[in-house]
């Protein structure tokens, strides 16, 4: 058995630094507990990892790394992602895919527009940057881009949520036709059917494509929609990007631009104090702008970005450089329409999957977890003389959960429940029945994904 270095403790629990790196594992705790308590912690910081750094198949779709989570955010999340990808599988199936434009559009710039208050000074601009860059934005910024008369190339539509209803009360379904949409699967359906114009689906990283196209572009886009679309723009291989509305935070106390939705409503903010070239900027701002930011920030260091921000207020992305709209104008070229026309020509046009075939799992993935279940049951009936071996057998099942769930993420919340059933020890006939649903509830989830994804390969 090898002793490995990388393990200490820590005032916190253990340092699993380096873990990652072994396929198999041995501990050497002085208690049960404190290893109980570590393997626990273990999860959230695979959870925190896999989120952060794109690795595996595990991770809940826009799960926030640098947001403190409890087991039940992130089993809520994740199923309600998993089952709108579920709904959506169908239509994203003949919709197409984003697979054949990568590295599609070198020599283009890309322009991501935010819905902070900043962009009602940057309409003029925009204006004149129609055919010499490829204008993109959040679906909830078209109000106000609409009522600034800017007309953006294409858009993004990443939220789970209904909300966005209103958007189609604001804006002529003819001015929205020959806009494309980007979409996550794991949007909401009523507004994906909703919109007028052509809809591309974009797989999310950790969802349904984990199980049915483990080699399709996916995202995390880690619930931002600027993070989201420079990701998109960065796999099409445009040469530069310029960030304009994207302020993250108020300014002049206005959260929003006008026109969007959350433009006069009460946010709860918090104050920021940055240095920012020779300034101190304070402002306000809130968590998820924050987590946002970083993000961004993230993303375009660790791809080495040309990128350029029009900035306005709020929080400066600093690891883009900044210009005013005189030098954002003087350094786009001066017309590259019909390259911009024959991109969004390509990515309007649909693709559909073909050759879909998926054979069901559902025996597979519970075979485990059935005989895990099976023993237990059988060391139930002497509950005390058996301590030992249900502690055992419920930590093996805990193993063989998180194995059918890297296989099948739709099960990746009822994994976590079974992380709450682990105890110290004196586990009573109530924790075996608990274990035993959640079992039955796997069955019934993964039946239900092999008859929804069985009917679409027919």
């Amino acid at each position: 058995m090898p002793i490995l270095p990388v393990c200490r403790p820590t005032e916190t629990g253990l340092d699993i630094r380096g873990l990652r790196f072994y396929s198999s594992v041995y501990f050497l705790a002085h208690n049960q507990a404190f290893l109980n308590r570590t393997v626990k912690e273990w999860d959230y910081d695979l959870l925190n990892r896999l989120s952060k750094n794109g690795e595996g198949k595990m991770k809940p779709p826009q799960f926030d790394p640098r947001k403190k989570v409890t087991h039940d955010s992130i089993k809520t999340i994740h199923k309600k992602c998993i089952t709108h990808e579920l709904d959506n599988t169908g239509e994203a199936l003949r919709h197409g895919h984003l697979d054949h434009l990568k590295n599609i559009a070198h020599g283009l710039d890309g322009i991501v527009i935010g819905a902070g208050p900043s962009l009602e000074k940057g309409f003029v601009t925009l204006k004149q940057c129609n055919d010499r860059a490829l204008l993109c934005a959040a679906l909830q910024a078209l109000p106000a881009l609409y009522a600034g008369g800017v007309k953006p190339d294409f858009v993004m539509l990443i939220d789970q949520e209904e909300a966005h209803h209103h958007i189609f009360e604001k804006i002529p379904p003819e001015w929205l036709a020959n806009i494309t949409m980007i979409y996550l699967v794991c949007a909401d359906k009523k507004v994906v059917e909703r919109y007028p114009g052509t809809k591309i689906p974009c797989w999310t990283e950790g969802g349904v494509a984990a199980n049915l196209f483990p080699e399709s572009f996916a995202i995390n886009p880690e619930g931002n929609v600027a993070v989201a679309l420079t990701k998109i723009l960065h796999f099409f291989g445009l040469n530069r990007i310029f960030f304009v509305g994207q302020d993250f935070g108020w300014t002049d106390d206005k959260s929003h631009a006008a026109g969007h939705h959350a433009a006069n409503a009460n946010i709860d903010h918090q104050a920021f104090n940055i240095k920012f070239g020779k300034e101190e900027l304070s402002g306000k701002t809130t968590t998820q702008y924050v987590a946002a930011w970083q993000s961004l920030r993230g993303y375009v260091s660790e791809n080495k970005m040309r990128a350029f921000n029009l900035y306005g207020g709020g929080l400066p992305i600093l690891e883009a450089e900044t210009v005013d709209h005189e030098s954002m104008l003087h350094l786009l070229p001066d017309a590259t329409n019909e390259r911009i026309s024959s991109f969004l020509r390509l990515l309007s046009t649909s693709r559909p999957v073909e050759g879909f075939r998926y054979t069901p799992r559902r025996k597979e993935l519970l075979r485990d977890l059935r005989k895990d279940i099976q023993r237990m049951e059988k060391y139930g009936l002497s509950l005390q003389n058996n301590q030992a071996k249900i502690a055992n057998q419920m930590l093996k099942l805990r193993v063989d959960f998180r194995n059918a769930a890297r296989k099948n993420t739709y099960i990746v919340d009822l994994m976590l429940e079974m992380d709450e059933i682990i105890k110290d020890g004196n586990y009573e006939r109530d924790d075996i029945r608990k274990a035993d649903s959640l079992v039955k509830r796997a069955s019934k989830r993964l039946e239900y994904f092999d008859k929804v994804v069985t009917g679409l390969a027919k």
